[in-house]
């Protein structure tokens, strides 16, 4: 009668480890972790949860606007010294913040550039709203 709840105990302790997995991909999917650390079969983030949330439209956008927003806050000062006196816009600033993030949301109907704004701040807090 011991083996059986010994048996039931690592089954419900894999299921746990593989629904953790499941959890932690989806966040590093939601939050623009690289592909790259997807696809090494040394990390925990499952390229298959990956694809699957690839493929969902809402998933796409909040990576995406996680991706630029990151990268707003990391080149702030960068950004905002550009846009204020060389007057470029974000979507020239492809060192600074992704092109290709920018062009997926714009892809998926999400547009968060405000082209008559100079101020990096407006764009910012697009991107803080929409996220939210």
């Amino acid at each position: 009668m011991d083996v059986l709840p010994l048996e039931q105990a690592k089954a419900e302790q894999m299921a746990y480890k593989d629904s953790t997995y499941v959890i932690v991909s989806k966040i590093a999917y939601l939050i623009g972790v690289p592909k790259r650390i997807f696809e090494n079969e040394h990390e925990p983030p499952q390229l298959e949860v990956f694809s699957q949330m690839e493929n969902d439209k809402s998933a796409r956008i909040i990576r995406h606007l996680s991706i630029c927003r990151t990268a707003i806050e990391r080149n702030f000062k960068y950004i905002n010294e550009k846009m204020r006196m060389e007057y470029k816009t974000i979507l020239s600033l492809p060192q600074f913040v992704p092109s290709d993030s920018i062009n997926q949301l714009l892809a998926d109907g999400v547009s968060f550039i405000k082209k008559s704004s100079t101020r990096l701040s407006d764009h910012r807090s697009t991107v803080l709203y929409q996220t939210a």
